[in-house]
């Protein structure tokens, strides 16, 4: 398989279209609302729809089975429009829907359409609703694919937005002051333009505080192109907002409703849980609510009012929030101290947690590390030693760690290369983490790696920390992620088969030499709602002071299963051993709680099987040193 084959596979792997098509609300109003809409078209002589994103095809079905004469379903992932043909063709519509592998942007009348389109269907939606280029899509539509007169499913979008205080997201957003540095440009720092999207379900209401109701914050007319008001280039819109009890507001939570049939009120809405007292709430993961940090908390009182300035353009939005009536513009946070370019929000989360820095200061100071290995780590400013040698691993992020250093007067050497037998001498600290890693041994692998090479060059002289890893895995039930793995097979009466078989094939596990093993998901598990029937175990060590094995490795051991439940998934980490005191997890913390600054890995089972206390499961892993990999089997 070649490297592109390997890359197309795990895109489609690891799509969002399993989650869709198992959202059964979704498909219902989409479905009504199609209903509605064509039957209220029932003078017009030919209904031709089109569906712009078909995806699996499903609601341009929708749409024939609703009373389209014709559908043109285009799809620009070639493999998902290849897949929607032959779901298409397996339900008996091929005579109706013609799907069409391209951008619609790139359609042409005459030529990928007989006609323009009467009636649009679409859900090019993200979290943040306008992130995947609805209005710039809707805007070239209504130009050129689209009748004057059109209908429009959703005939609209309703902006939600609600202000929050939560210390734990808050702690994901940027990196806060604490006892041994701080630098202005760190604290000033106004983050990422993105926003974060969230399972805040999770979180109400032992983390979050809310500040406000709910108000809606715009609309969006789809039957019209959309124009922004600036410059033509962005829109704004300000509300005031009467806060609900005293608080700091560290964020904007955003959700948005679909109106999909404005009489019928027929409205697909991504609120919270907290705000469905009374109806049931719908679970998700392809679309979440989102998070929009403040540049600064702002402290409020009860019935203080606020204003809140929502600004977007055609693929962002941005919020600012004032006590004062005051309208300014503001530009897109952009980040100014550099790193919210090189580390993702978990990285943010360690920094922010004392607990785990304590314990490398601690380990720093007792050992009297002398050189550290890292990337873009903060850990040499932890640091009081004046001679302390630190090497960067990214040559792009080596000036943020000596502004750093410069800003706090600490005498950082930044050496380039680690194994030119010169620098490092006495106990030596690696970082375990590497933003190239994606899945938590990949740190561990590359830890061991550097580890290795350091050995080579300086004949095993060094005392390096940590000293060696544990892979661990424990058995979990879930209440909802396990319905995005799980096979579609129908969705509303229509047969969906070829898309699991899509699945399936990309899922498929790996064949090596001792039996079929595949890779895993990464997942912020303190996110979903779970829990473990078997207790944590120990799968695999790696020592760091040895060679890492030249060929593929076996390691196999059983899981048991502490109390009856469905196993779902196996939650895969590693901890990284200190010393003899201390544990370094990426998993569980002591108190038996996930850790939030690291994200652990998922090994789903494609059919679910009901455990009883005592039973037992087999474990087996292979490391594949060439690709610097696990893989792994679960029977």
């Amino acid at each position: 398989m070649t490297e592109e084959e390997a890359d197309l596979k795990n895109e489609i792997a690891r799509s969002t279209y399993a989650g869709m098509l198992h959202d059964g609300e979704r498909h219902k109003k989409y479905f009504e609302a199609l209903k509605c809409t064509i039957s209220e078209m029932i003078n017009q002589p030919f209904i031709q729809a089109l569906d712009i994103g078909c995806g699996t095809g499903i609601l341009s079905m929708m749409a024939a089975k609703a009373g389209a004469n014709s559908v043109s379903a285009c799809e620009m992932f070639k493999p998902m429009g290849d897949t929607a043909i032959k779901i298409i063709e397996q339900n008996k519509l091929s005579h109706i829907i013609n799907v069409v592998n391209k951008c619609s942007t790139d359609l042409e009348i005459g030529t990928d359409m007989s006609s323009k389109a009467n009636i649009l269907v679409t859900e090019i939606f993200d979290s943040e609703l306008i992130g995947e280029g609805v209005l710039p899509t809707l805007r070239d539509a209504h130009n050129r694919l689209l009748t004057h007169n059109c209908k429009v499913i959703p005939a609209s979008a309703d902006v939600k937005v609600q202000l929050i205080e939560c210390d734990k997201l808050w702690s994901m957003n940027k990196f806060q002051s604490n006892d041994l540095f701080s630098t202005k440009e760190l604290l000033n720092c106004p983050g990422l333009a993105s926003g974060h999207e969230v399972q805040v379900n999770q979180l109400y209401p032992r983390d979050i505080k809310l500040l406000s109701d709910s108000i809606t914050m715009t609309s969006f007319n789809f039957h019209t192109k959309h124009e922004h008001t600036c410059d033509n280039k962005y829109s704004m819109t300000k509300k005031c907002i009467n806060v609900a009890q005293s608080g700091i507001i560290h964020a904007v939570l955003f959700w948005w409703d679909l109106i999909l049939h404005k009489d019928k009120n027929i409205v697909l809405s991504m609120e919270p849980k907290w705000m469905r007292s009374n109806a049931k709430y719908v679970w998700r993961d392809h679309w979440m609510q989102v998070v929009y940090y403040l540049k600064q908390p702002l402290k409020v009182s009860q019935n203080d009012n606020v204003f809140a300035t929502m600004f977007y353009d055609d693929y962002s939005v941005w919020f600012d929030v004032k006590c004062c009536n005051v309208t300014d513009v503001v530009d897109r946070p952009l980040c100014s101290c550099g790193l919210h370019v090189v580390w993702c929000r978990e990285r943010f989360a360690l920094w922010n947690n004392v607990e785990v820095c304590q314990m490398f200061t601690h380990l720093i100071k007792k050992y009297e590390i002398v050189s550290i290995i890292g990337d873009v780590s903060l850990f040499p400013l932890h640091s009081s030693k004046t001679d302390l040698k630190y090497y960067e691993c990214s040559e792009f992020s080596k000036q943020i760690i000596h502004d750093l250093a410069s800003e706090n007067k600490k005498n950082i050497k930044i050496i380039k290369d680690y194994t030119n037998g010169l620098p490092f001498s006495g106990n030596l600290l690696i970082d375990p983490y590497f933003s190239s890693s994606l899945l938590p041994w990949h740190h561990c692998l590359t830890l061991w790696t550097i580890a290795q090479d350091l050995q080579s060059v300086y004949n095993n002289k060094l005392k390096i920390y940590p000293c060696k890893a544990f892979l661990k895995a424990c058995v979990v039930e879930f209440s909802d992620l396990w319905k995005a793995y799980a096979p579609v097979e129908n969705v509303d009466g229509f047969n969906m088969k070829e898309f699991d078989s899509l699945i399936e094939k990309a899922r498929s596990p790996v064949k090596m030499s001792q039996g079929f093993y595949q890779d895993v998901e990464p997942y912020a598990m303190w996110e979903y709602e779970n829990r473990l029937i078997s207790k944590p175990m120990i799968l695999a060590e790696f020592n760091f002071e040895k060679p890492m094995p030249a060929v593929e490795t076996y390691f196999s051991e059983s899981l048991c299963i502490s109390r009856a439940g469905i196993a779902h998934a196996v939650v895969l980490w590693v901890d990284f051993v200190m010393d003899e005191e201390k544990i370094f997890s990426t998993g569980l913390t002591s108190h038996g709680s996930w850790v939030d600054y690291m994200r652990q890995s998922l090994y789903f089972f494609a059919q679910p099987k009901h455990y009883k206390a005592s039973e037992k499961m087999e474990a087996n892993v292979v490391l594949v040193p060439n690709d610097s990999e696990l893989l792994f089997a679960f029977i």
